[in-house]
């Protein structure tokens, strides 16, 4: 069985490689498809990036173009209004006094709100030129809001230039026409970080990131998300303001290559079961050819046991008769029955085979009629003690009353003397042999308990299959064919009845024949 157990490891060593070959290409497949995906994703978001760059710079460059001219005293409310125009709709300007009031009598804009009156008045500014008001981090003034980008500038008459950036604006309407306009598809989400998450997730490491480059999420056992972190206003400051985080997912690439690759495994299980399965049933088939060919050996040492004794006695005696070598009549016919002893025992012999060879082809016809058990039991019993070394030991216990049983006489008293004869040759020396009747429900049992060595529970089974015994032919102690008890199970079952054996209390087995009342 070398070669099976060869055929076995190189099962297990082709399953393990076909297993890896296919977890590496799912796991390139699906790593292939991330990056396909954020290679188009990356040049998108690439474009949103970039179209902060102008607004920043738009941002700036509407007070800055009059910068000049109010540092100079020679701002006008109709230069004021023509860079409001330009900074439309995200840049709103203003001039005020001292006091927090319009600059200008006549300036029909809209004042500012009373939290960005207070910021000027509150954070005063060193220098000339446009100096950023924002939040600081950790610090809430009550009536500001989170966020917000104000540019501040002073002349030397206590004016102040204001430019405030309508963040709601520009992280609202106008984000959402950038992100409808890219097209970036499902599995993308937007989320504008406040200030003050900004300067958190500075301090934890994404500061690389603010340029745009993706960093991977979850990255075991293969990424599923990534995500882009934006820079809006000021992304080279100490403090960064607040930024954009684009969450890519990439689930459904995953889940396609996921399903392609279950039905490549799901084909490869196929394959190596289907080669498993060979090789069980080679082995098995080896196997059961294994075990034909020694049942035959022992089969054939069995024969040769049982044939050689009879026939040498018949032919010694019948030698012995023909030559007249004995005178006494009383030998004469001991010889005389001897010689007929053993012809008997070689026709039970050619019998039991020919009724296997029936039963196994499925010949075998049976009479059934209703028949007395006990009276069966009885004339089995005096068949079987034929021959029987004296010393044995077989008691009776027969249930009165029976109901008869649906049986053909023959075979069920030869049933019955098979297990019979076993108990007298394998019940111990002495033999103990005790033969019961009992009804069951529907059924009538006929049990014959022995003495013996007892079987074991892995061979309860075999010794009903043809040619099967408990001994080594070639060093027996005792006399059979191996065909007594595949000959009791084929009876039984021919009568629709069955043939079981278990073990007896206090050693010893107990051998069960259940007939049909």
């Amino acid at each position: 069985m070398r070669w099976t157990r060869a055929l076995w490891v190189w099962w297990v060593v082709l399953t393990a490689l076909g297993l890896g070959l296919i977890v590496a290409g799912f796991l390139n497949s699906s790593l292939y498809r991330l990056k396909e995906r954020e290679a188009d994703i990356t040049p998108k978001v690439q474009q949103l990036r970039d179209a902060f760059a102008p607004l920043r710079q738009r941002v700036l460059d509407v007070p800055l173009a009059i910068l000049n001219d109010f540092e100079g005293g020679k701002l006008s409310l109709e230069r004021l209004n023509g860079q409001r125009l330009v900074g439309q709709p995200f840049v709103h300007l203003w001039v005020l006094d001292a006091a927090g009031k319009s600059a200008f009598p006549d300036d029909k804009e809209a004042p500012p709100p009373a939290w960005v009156v207070q910021l000027v008045h509150d954070v005063k500014t060193e220098g000339t030129g446009l100096a950023p008001l924002r939040p600081m981090p950790g610090i809430v003034r009550p009536g500001r809001p989170a966020s917000y980008l104000v540019w501040v500038a002073h002349d030397d008459h206590g004016r102040s230039l204001v430019s405030q950036c309508d963040l709601d604006f520009i992280f609202g309407p106008w984000l959402k026409g950038q992100v409808d306009a890219l097209k970036l598809g499902d599995g993308v989400a937007f989320r504008v970080l406040s200030h003050e998450e900004t300067w958190k997730r500075r301090h934890h490491g994404w500061r690389v990131h603010v340029s745009g480059k993706s960093r991977i999420l979850r990255g075991h056992p293969v990424n599923s998300a990534w995500e882009f972190y934006l820079p809006t206003f000021f992304p080279d400051d100490a403090r960064p303001f607040q930024q954009i985080l684009v969450e890519v997912d990439g689930y459904a690439e995953l889940t396609q290559v996921t399903r392609s690759y279950a039905l490549i495994l799901g084909a490869f299980a196929l394959v190596m079961l289907s080669f498993a399965l060979s090789l069980f049933l080679a082995a098995r088939n080896v196997k059961r050819e294994l075990a034909l060919a020694d049942a035959r050996s022992n089969f054939t040492a069995m024969v040769s046991h049982e044939l050689k004794t009879p026939v040498a006695a018949i032919r010694m005696y019948g030698e012995i008769l023909v030559n007249k070598l004995v005178d006494d009549p009383a030998k004469v016919e001991e010889y005389h029955h001897t010689i007929m002893d053993e012809a008997a025992r070689l026709q039970r012999l050619i019998e039991n085979l020919l009724d296997l060879g029936k039963i196994e082809r499925g010949n075998r016809t049976y009479a059934l009629s209703p028949q007395p058990l006990n009276a069966l039991v009885e004339e089995a019993i005096a068949q079987s003690i034929t021959g029987i070394p004296p010393g044995y030991t077989l008691a009776r216990d027969l249930a009165p009353d029976l109901p008869p049983v649906q049986a053909d006489p023959d075979a069920a008293r030869q049933a019955i003397a098979n297990l019979v004869s076993n108990a007298l040759k394998y019940g111990g020396k002495p033999a103990d042999v005790a033969v019961t009747t009992r009804r069951e429900g529907a059924h009538v049992l006929v049990e014959v308990s022995d003495r013996g060595p007892g079987i074991p529970e892995n061979r309860r089974k075999a010794i009903f299959e043809p040619y099967v015994r408990l001994e080594d032919e070639a060093r027996r102690e005792s006399q059979g064919t191996g065909l007594g008890l595949a000959l009791v199970k084929g009876y039984m079952e021919g009568q629709g009845g069955s043939a079981k054996v278990e073990p007896r209390a206090g050693g010893g087995s107990t051998f069960s024949l259940k007939f049909n009342a």
